[in-house]
């Protein structure tokens, strides 16, 4: 539901951390934007370098899965997420 939904989002942990804290996460995910996706964009990173995205301004969710990030991956997944991006503003 909503409210569920809500607790999972990426929030400042203020309340755990104190007022000065600039920490963001929620349950398993952080924010992370990219560019083509809306700044709203969170996900959760895993040591395979998998990918898992949800974009809500854009009503979307990107699943990649691998074992391992490989020797291109940096190369390769800024230009994978901003293709996705260029064929959401079409």
């Amino acid at each position: 539901g909503e409210e569920t939904y809500n607790k999972v989002l990426p929030h400042l942990l203020t309340a755990s951390l104190g007022p000065d804290t600039k920490a963001v996460w929620g349950i398993g995910v952080t924010p992370m934007p990219a560019e083509g996706l809306s700044p709203n964009t969170f996900g959760h990173g895993a040591a395979s370098a998998a990918i898992f995205r949800m974009d809500p301004d854009n009503k979307l969710i990107i699943v990649q899965t691998r074992d391992t990030a490989g020797p291109k991956y940096e190369d390769y997944n800024k230009q994978f997420l901003k293709l996705i991006g260029d064929l959401i503003a079409r």
